[in-house]
């Protein structure tokens, strides 16, 4: 059975003494179940008569120094309403995604060929066939057939497959194939394997209008070394020379580095001062070390050359003295 709203009030006003923390806490349950259960006006007074105690500022300190309920409000997020245009023109569909082809050319003839071990002969005849007519071929077709050389062929079957290396080539230039910096770069390694970077070269500057834009400059490093080592100052001054004006490709360090070591190593001091002193641009410190020492090398040779002419100049004077005596 619940208290009347004037026993709350007496109970309230006596612990406003002498209140302890527990009689307060029972006077709020029965507060709070009171305004729950009773319906009637003498609930609602109990309830203003509860909340205007404990406004009454110190006169319970204990009832004061209770947590108050704190109303949480959650903040809902403002509904977008979207517009739609509405149009009596039938909806277009959206076009299907598709997938890009990652990264693998497309496998020919001659790719199967090269994978399955065949000869470059039979990869030059197979060519030759899907060249027939007005047919062009691929440069997939090109790649595959100069991957096919190998460094460990007889001397006899190198000499065939440069041959045939040179043939394929001269067929793309005829069917006007546009090249790539990758077939380049191919062209001239597969040379290199057969033992014909001078028919490369010769090629390559031959038909530099044509070729000479799909030279890359690392090939071309490659190139430069295996002159140099080879002392072939010709063809290395050619193709250093022609670099900028036909092929695009700027001189390095690098190039001026691989160009006056080859022509040293030929013994062409001269020219590869010549090359240093026409430098656009610093060389590098190894390579002005290895012209110093040029230098120093070709002073001592030629000291030494005037000393024995001086020698043999003196030899001859005191044998034309002896036999005016």
């Amino acid at each position: 059975m619940l208290p009347s709203s004037s026993t709350l009030r007496t109970l309230l006003g006596r612990s406003s003494v002498a209140a302890t923390k527990k009689t307060a806490l029972s006077l709020l349950s029965m507060a709070r179940r009171w305004a729950c259960c009773s319906g009637t006006s003498s609930s609602c007074s109990s309830i203003n008569g509860i909340s205007s105690f404990a406004a009454r500022g110190p006169t319970c300190p204990i009832l004061l120094s209770l947590p108050q309920p704190q109303q949480r409000y959650r903040q809902s997020a403002p509904q977008q309403v979207h517009s739609r245009a509405f149009s009596s023109s039938p909806t277009e569909a959206a076009p299907a995604k598709t997938k890009k082809a990652v990264g693998k050319g497309e496998r020919t003839l001659l790719t199967h060929l090269r994978k399955s071990g065949a000869p470059t002969s039979a990869l030059f005849e197979a060519l030759g066939e899907k060249c027939k007519g007005s047919k062009l071929p691929r440069l997939q077709d090109l790649h595959a057939l100069l991957l096919s050389t190998s460094t460990l062929s007889p001397t006899a079957t190198k000499e065939e497959n440069k041959r045939l290396i040179l043939a394929a080539v001269h067929l793309f230039l005829h069917k006007n194939v546009e090249f790539s910096e990758q077939s380049a770069a191919l062209f001239l390694r597969s040379m290199l394997r057969v033992d014909g970077l001078a028919d490369a070269v010769d090629l390559l500057l031959e038909k530099r209008k044509r070729m000479g834009m799909w030279a890359q400059r690392k090939t071309l490093h490659i190139a430069l070394h295996k002159l140099g080592g080879a002392k072939d100052t010709e063809r290395l001054l050619a193709l250093f020379e022609a670099m900028v004006p036909v092929m695009g490709i700027e001189h390095t360090a690098r190039t001026y580095h691989l160009v006056i070591r080859g022509l040293l190593n030929a013994g062409e001091e001269k020219k590869a001062l010549e090359v240093a002193g026409k430098a656009s641009l610093a060389l590098a410190d190894s390579t002005q070390e290895m012209l110093k020492k040029a230098v120093e090398a070709e002073a001592g040779v030629q000291k030494e050359a005037e000393e024995q002419a001086q020698g043999e100049d003196g030899k001859e004077g005191e044998g034309e003295n002896k036999e005016n005596k």
